[in-house]
């Protein structure tokens, strides 16, 4: 996962591949071919190379495959479109698999712990995971990331991940999947808004029914949970990390105070003597 994402265009059309290769090729693309009757991954950007449509139609088109002009390969709007398209694909599927894997525990029951471990940018990783080892069982939870997940999906993961700063994404027993659904959303919107920038809690203000908490956890400030009125979980196994919490709102912390009136901040008026008055 680590490895730098390049997304795949899945092409149909009479073409000379060696010229689509180098010409994709120089856009940090890859190419596969209908014609050789392999089937695309569900990650792939479908494109149809056809000589017969108008130059600059694809302009006009939201659906997907698009049909382009075999003179457009090179275009950089064609081009854009074919990236910004990997990229809602890729997140789609890293956030059906994310949900497929928490709805596959939903029917079970835990002894120990609070919520669920995912981070499947780390090949040293392989499954989701309790925060909290049950007595018996490996610790591994449903299917393995390179299964329940595409490769690209596990690199924008990376990718992404790296950009905000978090390493690990908890989410609490009980989180319901729209839930879950909308901080994902946000999480990519931000991602959209800043690029290369560091997350923050607030950015995740007025999600409904979920509170969303960032902790930075070393080995020496272990305990320096950022909230009291939600429970730690237990992160043993980990040096130091950057964690995005997904908790069940408690209620109650959000409400709103007068603000308190300092009266030693007042400004001093000068002295002006009274006017007589006729």
């Amino acid at each position: 996962p680590r490895k730098p994402w390049r997304p795949r265009v899945h092409l149909s059309g009479a073409v000379r591949r060696r010229e689509v290769r180098r010409l994709l090729g120089q856009a940090d693309l890859r190419v596969t071919f209908a014609e050789d009757e392999e089937a695309p991954a569900p990650t792939d950007v479908p494109l149809v190379v056809d000589g017969d449509v108008e130059l600059g139609s694809h302009r006009f088109e939201s659906r997907w495959p698009r049909h382009v002009h075999p003179d457009e390969l090179a275009d950089e709007r064609v081009l854009d479109a074919i990236h910004r398209r990997a990229v809602l694909v890729a997140r789609r599927a890293l956030r059906r698999g994310l949900e497929g894997l928490l709805a596959a525990q939903r029917s079970r029951s835990f002894l120990r712990g609070s919520g669920f471990l995912f981070c499947p940018q780390h090949w040293y990783v392989t499954h989701l995971s309790r925060d909290e080892d049950e007595p018996r069982g490996s610790g591994r939870l449903g299917e393995p990331y390179a299964r329940a997940l595409p490769l690209a999906a596990r690199q924008l993961c990376h990718r992404l991940f790296r950009d905000v700063e978090v390493d690990v994404l908890f989410v609490q027993d009980g989180v319901r999947v729209k839930q879950l659904r909308r901080v994902l959303l946000l999480l990519f919107e931000f991602h959209d808004l800043f690029g290369a920038r560091a997350l923050e809690a607030r950015h995740f203000q007025g999600v409904p029914g979920v509170r969303v908490l960032l902790h930075e956890h070393d080995i020496e400030s272990a305990s320096a949970f950022p909230s009291e009125d939600f429970p730690e979980p237990d992160y043993e196994d980990f040096g130091r990390a950057r964690i995005l919490h997904v908790f069940l709102d408690q209620g109650g912390s959000e409400e709103t105070t007068d603000v308190p009136f300092d009266w030693d901040q007042l400004p001093v008026l000068p002295y002006e003597p009274a006017l007589p008055v006729f």
